[in-house]
């Protein structure tokens, strides 16, 4: 198969680029390993937000000088946004919600005032909120502000995944489950510049897009020593009482914080509160993940009730160092 752009790997970010490839007409094909497309994106908590989570505008300024770092951070600021105007426009079926993102600190409160001050030339939809604002809107307590961020909110992963991978192939993006890319090799035959062989045969193409997460580190030298994988337990209560509902997250936003130890969660759109913590491996049971999760919920939120979880499972989040 010859094709103009091959995007290697079938998650958000590899099906979001075919399929804005695919819509202004370019001829566009994703492989992925899985048997379903965005395993990754079906493990993710869902959250959406235009934030950095270890930098800040000013240290990506220093990093990377002012033009290139502007740009990123233009990208960076527009992202959230991005993805629910492609959920409008698309109509992609996905529980999207654009309640807003709340990200809250329990120290280091001038870095992130200056973090917002540094945002405000790029953007109009991050402010800061002071201790009682981040109380009364997140039901958590021990926080000494947050940063609100307005064009964040939540989706369904999974059908998100689904709704992008129909919708791209219905732009005409060529889409391949269950195929594995082995090796990505310099290739001049006619206009293409790149050589994929997979299980099945070779693709060329005149462009490569890396999307494989964590396996881009065996396409590519450069990349091999930058990623870990960090093993992560994400939870879904069963739906909360109306009274702990009307206390915690009572206007719909997301929560991660900016501890180290992250906190984080969101309500699914049957109410149940979806959380993510550090895992406790393959073997833990049932009733000792519901215990570890709900000493988090406890320590954090006055009050609360330990609702039975409806779901659990457990998947690695991949960390990129420079």
């Amino acid at each position: 198969m010859v094709v103009e752009t091959l995007i290697v790997g079938g998650g958000v970010a590899g099906l979001s680029t075919g399929l804005h490839l695919a819509r202004e007409g370019h001829e566009t094909a994703i492989l992925e390993a899985g048997l379903q497309y965005g395993l990754a994106t079906r493990a993710s908590a869902g959250i959406v937000s235009a934030q950095l989570v270890r930098n800040t505008p000013r240290s990506v300024l220093r990093r990377l000088g002012r033009d290139v770092g502007t740009r990123l951070l233009e990208a960076v600021a527009a992202s959230a946004s991005s993805v629910f105007d492609l959920v409008r426009e698309e109509d992609l079926a996905c529980d999207a919600s654009q309640s807003g993102f709340i990200a809250p600190f329990s120290r280091h409160t001038e870095q992130w005032k200056e973090t917002v001050d540094a945002w405000s030339s790029l953007r109009s939809d991050v402010t800061l909120l002071d201790r009682d604002d981040t109380a009364s809107l997140t039901g958590c307590v021990g926080y000494a502000g947050a940063i609100l961020d307005r064009s964040g909110g939540a989706l369904d992963p999974a059908a998100y995944a689904d709704s992008l991978a129909t919708t791209a192939s219905r732009y005409g993006a060529r889409l391949f489950c269950d195929t594995t890319a082995l090796h990505i090799t310099p290739a001049r035959t006619g206009a293409t510049r790149w050589a994929v062989t997979h299980e099945r045969g070779v693709v060329y193409a005149r462009n490569v897009v890396l999307a494989a997460n964590g396996a881009n580190a065996g396409f590519h030298p450069r990349l091999r020593h930058l990623v870990v994988p960090l093993s992560v337990l994400e939870v879904a209560t069963e739906p909360l009482s109306a009274g702990m509902r009307a206390r915690v997250l009572p206007k719909g936003h997301v929560l991660t914080d900016l501890s180290t130890d992250v906190f984080s969660i969101r309500y699914d759109a049957h109410g149940r509160l979806i959380t993510a913590a550090p895992a406790l491996g393959a073997a833990a049971e049932r009733s000792a993940i519901a215990a570890h999760v709900n000493a988090r919920f406890a320590d954090m939120i006055p009050g609360w009730e330990p609702p039975p979880i409806s779901f659990g499972w457990v998947g690695p989040a991949w960390l990129f160092g420079a």
